[in-house]
């Protein structure tokens, strides 16, 4: 498995499903909210099941994603492409496999709990739970993308309380960083 992705464009893919509405949607990888969708992902999970009646009434403009899904999504291609299925991705393409949140790290260089030292595109761990690091704000904050049901229930920014606490966004603190085996971090050139 190579690296398949810089840095630069997986945070850049990060921003576009920042900045395409979303919601969250455990097991979904940048699908667009179509009615197939809504019903594909309806009994996959309890979660799903539970929130069935909001999932079915989202917009098609929106696209439906989990945390570590957002990950994959990305790796896999997607593009934003509401005609296809998985908005372009390919489930389980360019050599990365399907990993869940809990094994993540495994797919992981350079693991740290010390959050000082972060490169661009390093993914974030916590319990159940992962986003990727797209550098500090304008504010000199360290912030993340991740998909969350908190706060905005979709892709979202959150500050790193680790290393600050932004006033603009919600903040959560992070156990571990690491950089993934598929993408080429700066540091690496």
């Amino acid at each position: 498995m190579g690296k398949i992705m810089k840095a630069n464009d997986f945070v850049n893919m990060a921003h576009i499903a920042l900045n395409t509405p979303s919601y969250y949607v455990q097991g979904a990888f940048g699908c667009p909210a179509t009615a197939e969708n809504k019903i594909r992902y309806h009994s996959n999970t309890t979660y799903n099941k539970t929130h069935y009646e909001q999932i079915s009434k989202r917009p098609q403009t929106e696209f439906f994603w989990d945390c570590v899904c957002l990950i994959k999504g990305i790796l896999w291609g997607w593009s934003a492409d509401r005609t296809r299925k998985n908005g372009g991705a390919i489930y389980g393409s360019s050599g990365v496999p399907d990993f869940g949140t809990e094994n993540m790290l495994k797919y992981c260089t350079d693991v740290s709990s010390d959050f000082s030292k972060m490169e661009l595109g390093e993914v974030l761990y916590m319990k159940g739970h992962v986003g990727i690091y797209v550098g500090k704000g304008p504010d000199g904050i360290d912030y993340a993308i991740e998909c969350t049901p908190s706060w905005k229930n979709g892709v979202q920014f959150s500050g790193i309380l680790n290393s600050g606490k932004s006033t603009y966004h919600p903040n959560r603190k992070w156990l571990k960083h690491g950089k993934l085996q598929f993408v080429e971090y700066e540091s690496e050139v």
